[in-house]
């Protein structure tokens, strides 16, 4: 069930189920259409008065997985901090359908909503009846005007499963209104002290390409980037190329050599030099991202492997046969495809990435049948895959039923004009997951490197990233922000593209607000005494506008990577 759909219709039938209430309380009900000017973002339903003053607030959450529901809490956060930090706050509500729920993350959601409002499993029922309906007759993307409307054809047709899911959202909405109290929420309250301290000074926008000009880098090997690196402080050209890297267009050839033209690795080397540059690759051994880097010099191999699969399709629908050969390509039997053993498991990837960009990239539906199956999903994804890739460790027999279901289902599903054009578009698609998802994040991660190689240069002392939790919950994972703590200051890195820019500033902004904020013995929130100054190392793609929201949020200064000698200065004398 695609997650947009299932969130449109749960918004439509939220719609239908307040507007009786709005009609009584004489407010007016948006959703999607307009951005009130007291927030900076557009709440999925909002009933304000007949001046536009918010009074209520709905967030919705349809998740096809815990992760995302997670990430869908961060991003509202900042949005209820907006709205409870008005002079007249609105009751806010918090709307959750989810696959997956953790009974702590309900805890969470407790202390930060006014009511939260969830479907009984019975009523449940009748809403993914609903869906499956209107799935039949609605596009994936259906708008929720589009949901609405089919919905009174479906109650003009003597349907009652969604006037059940609507009275259900209406009692409720009521119960809710009537039980609560009014007193001030002592979360928002420390947060709106953090977000009227002192403001900081913006920094002027510069788009950097640290990050990604670093892990573009790594693509060489030791002795190429050595001809690299010195090719670009002599200016002069260098003789060879790999051929593996034609496909990522790093360097064009000219009378004299080759010459780096990618502006990524340019930018790079120009921000920190060779030595900071030659430190960071240095610190990180070379294991932990080799099996990127060899997917991406063997991308044209990826190809063929591809094609193999196109040709092979039938063969390979039944999930019984894919069994066997995914064990023959793990035992390094090239099953017909290659002369020799490519080193990493080019069946099992190329499968995986025909399904990705066939999919769009949306993995969830994935990841949630063979959860299903097996009660394991993410271990495919945070440690089975990368080890079966380097052909280090086979699925276990369970699991590998489980994906050889999933994976013949969608071979036998999918036609061969579509996997024709999975497999054109799969330079761009499987490039830039590799390069900016593998290579980046799981790799070496290169503006965190860079905090740790600088700051040990200034100070002769090793530091480490270390999870820093929430005062909402020190036991989730989810409720963690990543940081170096020094002192009594914290500093985060990141770095963003234009690529989900959006999402990953609200994301940051919300869990630096509550970094500034602390819980008390006495249950009641206060601002943080523990974390007195929290700053940011950037990189990427970062406005002026994303300065001043994330200043406001509680950051109390920026340094690009070129300046993190400053930062650290700041830190230790500090």
């Amino acid at each position: 069930m695609a997650g947009e759909l299932r969130g449109a219709l749960l918004e439509a039938l939220l719609v239908r189920a307040v507007t009786s209430i709005a009609k009584q309380r004489k407010f007016d009900i948006s959703y999607g259409r307009s951005k009130p000017e007291f927030l900076s973002v557009t709440p999925d339903l909002l009933l304000s008065d007949s001046a536009g003053y918010p009074k209520a607030l709905f967030l919705v959450t349809a998740s096809d997985s815990s992760s995302d529901a997670n990430r869908k809490f961060w991003r509202n956060f900042i949005e209820i901090a907006e709205a409870k930090h008005l002079d007249d706050p609105p009751l806010v509500f918090d709307l959750t359908v989810e696959k997956v729920s953790k009974e702590l993350y309900e805890v969470v959601r407790r202390n930060v909503f006014d009511a939260c409002i969830r479907l009984p499993d019975t009523v449940k029922q009748d809403f993914f009846s609903l869906l499956g309906e209107i799935e039949e007759s609605l596009a994936a993307k259906a708008t929720i005007d589009d949901c609405v409307t089919e919905m009174d054809n479906l109650s003009a047709d003597g349907r009652k499963c969604a006037a059940t899911v609507e009275n259900s959202l209406k009692s409720q909405v009521e119960s809710s209104i009537a039980s609560i109290s009014g007193d001030e929420n002592a979360l928002w309250s420390a947060t709106k002290e953090v977000r009227v301290r002192r403001k900081v000074r913006i920094p002027e926008e510069r788009h950097t390409s640290f990050t990604r000009g670093t892990a573009k880098l790594l693509m060489f090997y030791p002795e190429e980037r050595v001809q690299v690196l010195d090719s670009l402080y002599s200016g002069k050209r260098f003789k060879s190329f790999p051929s593996e890297l034609d496909a990522v267009e790093l360097a064009r050839k000219t009378i004299g050599g080759y010459a780096i033209v990618d502006p990524d690795i340019v930018d790079a080397v120009g921000l920190v030099g060779r030595e900071v540059l030659e430190g960071i690759i240095a610190r990180t051994p070379r294991q932990k991202y080799s099996t990127y880097v060899e997917q991406i010099r063997k991308f044209g191999e990826h190809e063929r492997a591809c094609m193999y699969i196109l040709k092979s399709k039938r063969t390979l629908s039944s999930s019984r046969t894919l069994q066997k050969m995914l064990s023959q390509v793990f035992n390094e039997d090239p099953v017909g495809c290659f002369d020799e053993g490519m080193g990493y498991h080019w069946l099992f990837d190329g499968v995986l990435s025909l399904f990705r960009v066939v999919n769009k990239g949306k993995m969830a539906g994935f990841y949630n049948a063979i959860e299903a199956a097996t009660g394991v999903a993410k271990s495919v994804q945070r440690y089975h895959y990368p080890r079966l890739i380097r052909l280090e460790e086979d699925l276990p027999a369970d699991l590998k039923k489980a994906v050889c279901i999933r994976f013949a289902e969608f071979l036998s599903d999918v036609d061969d004009g579509e996997l024709i054009e999975a497999i054109e578009k799969m330079q761009t698609s499987v490039l830039q997951n590799l390069i900016e998802c593998k290579l980046i994040q799981h790799g070496i991660r290169p503006l965190q490197r860079l905090f740790e190689v600088a700051y040990e240069r200034k100070t002769g002392e090793v530091i480490t990233s270390s999870a820093i939790d929430s005062p909402l919950s020190s036991q989730s994972y989810f409720l963690s922000t990543e940081g170096y703590v020094v002192g009594n200051s914290v500093v985060i890195s990141k770095s963003v593209t234009e690529k989900g820019r959006m999402h990953k500033v609200k994301e940051l902004r919300s869990k630096i607000l509550q970094l500034r904020v602390q819980l008390n013995d006495d249950s009641k929130f206060s601002v943080s005494e523990d974390i007195a100054n929290v700053y940011m190392l950037v990189d990427g793609t970062f406005s002026t506008d994303d300065y001043g929201a994330l200043s406001d949020a509680g950051v109390d200064g920026f340094y690009y990577p070129d300046e993190v000698d400053q930062l650290i200065s700041r830190l230790v004398d500090s």
